[in-house]
């Protein structure tokens, strides 16, 4: 959903116009890919972090 918001406003008009090249294929590829990777990562590192540092402070 992400990738097709940004692909709309970033290249909607020249998607519209029909004027479309190969960079413009590769544009909208990228506005897809990049949330994707963005999210991933995210999930990623917070899978490794160790618990107790998800916890917050401890009090002794």
């Amino acid at each position: 959903m992400v990738g097709t918001v940004l692909s709309i406003v970033n290249q909607g008009t020249v998607i519209a116009d029909s004027s479309t090249t190969s960079t413009t294929w590769l544009r909208v590829a990228i506005n897809y890919l990049v949330p994707f990777l963005v999210s991933s990562i995210g999930w990623l590192s917070a899978r490794r972090a160790p618990a107790d540092s998800l916890e917050g402070p401890h009090r002794y």
